[in-house]
């Protein structure tokens, strides 16, 4: 993206904002509540309105719905996880693949279960019945089934305790290396986003602050002092 800007309404909340993601690799945004950084999600995936110059696979994104996106290969898990609570755990990771029209679904369907061994267990469980860090593995698993090629990440952590977000984040990983999916992730956990990803961005009221390498960013000051407590 470049000259990227992004709001609601009359409200701007990115402001000419510059940022690229490889493939194969993980990306992380950080910022303080409020600088746009699920604005910057929301603007890829195109939920937002957002004007300047957006592509994926050198196609511009700018005229492009939610769903016209998604079947680009970029696949969405917003904060607050957005599982189908009246469904069951099957019947949510099953409408994930509703755009496919391949003979593999059954076989993600599976890959899905190596990552999050619980959803099996749950897969005739109501997804309104599952604890937090369930829901956000089921969350994170719907997604996986439109085998993306660009997965977009709010706040995965967000709610969980520690032992179970650093699960998710070790899954993150997991997954980004065994299918080449480029993530970009929103995370308020600094430490734990830079330690799993290859470069990053830092937000500050709608523009681009600091970026670099995670390595760089861990040993700048600014970073350290404001994100990292140290």
């Amino acid at each position: 993206m470049q000259q990227l800007c992004a709001g609601y309404g009359q409200r701007r909340v990115l402001q000419d904002l510059d940022l690229s993601i490889d493939p194969s690799e993980v990306v992380a945004i950080l910022g303080a509540n409020g600088a746009g950084k699920t604005t910057t999600l929301r603007a890829i995936s195109g939920t937002t309105k957002r004007e300047g110059q957006l592509t994926f696979d050198g196609q511009s994104l700018l005229g492009s719905s939610p769903s016209s996106t998604a079947r680009l290969g970029i696949a969405h898990v917003p904060e607050g996880r957005g599982t189908m609570g009246q469904l069951t755990v099957l019947e949510n990771l099953q409408l994930g693949a509703y755009i496919r029209r391949d003979r593999a679904v059954a076989a993600d369907l599976e890959r899905v279960y190596s990552y999050f061994p619980i959803l099996r267990e749950r897969r005739k469980q109501l997804a309104a019945t599952l604890s937090g860090g369930e829901q956000q593995m089921l969350a994170i698993g719907r997604a996986l089934m439109a085998r993306p090629r660009l997965l977009l990440l709010d706040e995965p952590s967000l709610g969980l305790a520690p032992i179970v977000a650093q699960g998710i984040f070790d899954i993150i990983t997991s997954i980004n290396r065994d299918s080449g999916a480029a993530v970009l992730l929103v995370e308020q956990n600094a430490v734990a986003a830079l330690d799993i990803s290859h470069r990053a961005y830092v937000l500050e009221v709608g523009r681009i602050a600091v970026s670099g390498s995670s390595a760089e960013l861990k040993e700048h000051a600014g970073v350290r002092r404001s994100y990292l407590g140290y």
